[in-house]
């Protein structure tokens, strides 16, 4: 079979290591190469939205429709583009579906709902273009593929998925031994509002108010908009936490790796309700698994079995985290100061539960024809 992933971002050489979208489109397009055939990975460059005149001008060049031989094309795997490109993916799923009826045309959405997301005035225009076009999909998308529970998503019939990395691109921790006396704890993100490690620097600054059990080590890696890292570089300035928070900055490779081999527990998004969201799919939460670190969240994770040990649940609203409460957790996990039995379970869930080859398996069967 021969298909398409039809992806619309910078060219491959402006991403960096730590991109994980980037990761993952790769490892979904390897999977489905592997189990389908072939799979050929399109980018479509654009700037970030906010370069909206740019990405306008570029995105019709970008379509060259020419490029593919819709005859012998067998399926589209399409991830959900910016709003300004919905007109120009229209012209092309139009022409596939009509010179090749039988292609089967699948579109991703990533995160469900998500007008949320963004609520600037730009964000606003975004939508209203967003929400015409997507109520037009049905014409032509057979299926919208979600890490949601929805059975229906813009009328189209869903295939529901769960987030997945590839484990083997992963190394787990190195780490050994448990330090009871100097915890460490790690959040990998672009940042967002609706990470909320804000939720967890103050749940620290109410930690170090008392005498500490332990001395917990908050390491961020990432970037994001400078008004949500200049948010939080301010809550530590605010609570006097220098000494507690380490800001990496964006990292990838083996600079990254270094930063998990040193942590004890990982933080996964801490406000996913602040947009909507109570069942999480995030990608932070199976790579860090795949780390073989013990996770906590505020939002239900969907690969997570309830009762899972190695999974620590916190409220879902907008107090401040309870960081003893996490030093407990580490301690009990932990109890006699060896981390490696620890880590081999953990790793174990994630290639069991996390891989890509693992988590595509519905798509690949629909596109095979074993599923409708």
């Amino acid at each position: 079979m021969k298909g398409y992933f039809l992806f619309w971002q910078r060219e491959p050489s402006a991403f960096t290591p730590s991109n994980g979208v980037f990761k993952k489109v790769q490892a979904q397009c390897a999977v489905l190469g592997k189990y389908l055939g072939s799979c050929e990975l399109k980018f479509f460059p654009t700037d970030h939205p906010v370069s909206t005149l740019k990405a306008f001008f570029m995105l019709p060049k970008a379509f060259a429709f020419n490029r593919f031989d819709y005859r012998n094309v067998d399926y589209l795997y399409i991830r959900r583009p910016i709003p300004l490109a919905l007109p120009f993916l229209f012209g092309l799923l139009k022409k596939c579906k009509k010179v090749n009826v039988n292609a089967k045309i699948l579109f991703e959405v990533p995160t469900f709902p998500y007008d949320d997301e963004e609520t600037s005035f730009i964000a606003k225009i975004f939508t209203k273009i967003d929400t015409h076009y997507r109520n037009k999909l049905h014409r032509f998308v057979d299926r919208v593929v979600t890490f949601s529970a929805d059975e229906k998503i813009f009328g189209i019939p869903t295939i529901r998925i769960v987030n997945g990395v590839d484990c083997t691109s992963i190394p787990p921790c190195a780490k050994k031994h448990f330090d009871k006396k100097e915890i460490h704890i790690i959040a990998v993100a672009n940042f967002a509002p609706w990470h909320g490690f804000d939720r967890f620097l103050y749940g620290m600054a109410e930690y170090y108010k008392k005498v500490p059990e332990a001395k917990v080590i908050f390491h961020i890696v990432g970037s994001g908009t400078g008004q949500d890292e200049a948010f939080y570089k301010k809550i530590v300035a605010e609570n006097d936490l220098s000494d507690f928070v380490i800001f990496h900055g964006a990292k990838g490779g083996e600079e990254l790796t270094e930063i998990f081999d040193k942590c004890d527990v990982a933080l996964c998004s801490l406000g996913s309700h602040r947009k909507g969201i109570h069942l999480s799919s995030d990608l932070k939460s199976r790579e860090y698994v795949s780390r073989a670190l013990p996770i906590v969240s505020s939002s239900k994770i969907d690969v997570v079995p309830d009762g899972w040990k190695y999974c620590m649940y916190v409220p879902e609203d907008e107090s401040p985290i309870d960081v003893g409460g996490v030093v407990n957790f580490a301690l009990g996990l932990y109890a006699d100061g060896k981390r490696e039995a620890v880590a081999k379970e953990i790793r174990a869930f994630a290639e069991q539960h996390c891989d890509m080859s693992i988590t595509m398996q519905n798509v690949i069967e629909y596109i095979n024809g074993k599923a409708n």
